[in-house]
């Protein structure tokens, strides 16, 4: 039997948390606090430091983040359309009810990293290297994996229509009641785990892959 992959630890968070003074600026350490209805869409922000931290409801799209941390964070219901992390590292995060649109996380590894209920679609995640992962109810159609190394990473109920999974390195990842039409680089898939109930909608992108056509007519 494959491995089963290994559950992402969830984040370190006090069930109660003081409301955070003031937004995180450049080089600055956030620690302990809530961070309700932020601002920061469009910002640039280096060397920030976030832990033990709860974001909720705020708006980051199209802000960069630069050489940063975000240790034992939750983030619920924030808009993260085409944020950019670079040389940015994610540990015990988790994302839930986020707009993730053109989100690219950059090539840094990343541990304990759990996406839920997130419309994530065009988002990029190319090159990532990602150990103990989840995405679970995700629109990840149109999404780039493409030379992403996967470890411990289980795909539930996504939508991976469109996604690129080409030349993708996987150890212990979990592909379960998830729709594939028009999925590419399948080729990437090697040493995954695909739920049975799922394998006929694969082979119909596998075969549309191949240049195959399927149809339901009597033979000639």
């Amino acid at each position: 039997m494959p491995d089963t992959p290994a559950a992402p630890r969830p984040p370190r968070i006090p069930p109660e948390l003081p409301t955070a003074a003031h937004a995180p600026d450049r080089e600055s350490s956030v620690e302990g606090v809530e961070l309700a209805a932020l601002d920061l869409a469009g910002s640039s922000l280096e060397l920030v430091d976030l832990q033990r931290c709860r974001v909720s409801d705020a708006k980051l799209a199209g802000s960069r983040w630069r050489r940063c941390t975000l240790h034992d964070c939750d983030l619920v219901g924030s808009d993260l359309a085409n944020v950019v992390l670079e040389h940015t590292g994610l540990r015990r995060v988790r994302i839930t009810g986020a707009r993730l649109t053109g989100f690219a996380l950059g090539t840094s590894q990343q541990w304990d990293v759990a996406v839920r209920d997130c419309q994530a679609e065009l988002s990029a995640w190319r090159h990532a290297r990602l150990e103990r992962a989840s995405f679970s109810g995700c629109r990840l159609a149109r999404s780039d994996w493409a030379g992403a190394t996967l470890s411990d990473v289980v795909f539930e109920d996504c939508d991976l229509g469109g996604a690129d999974f080409s030349q993708c390195r996987m150890r212990s990842v979990l592909f379960r009641g998830c729709r594939y039409d028009g999925i590419r680089g399948l080729g990437g898939l090697r040493g995954a785990t695909v739920h049975v109930d799922d394998l006929l909608e694969l082979q119909v992108a596998m075969a549309h892959e191949l240049g195959i056509r399927v149809t339901a007519g009597a033979s000639a």
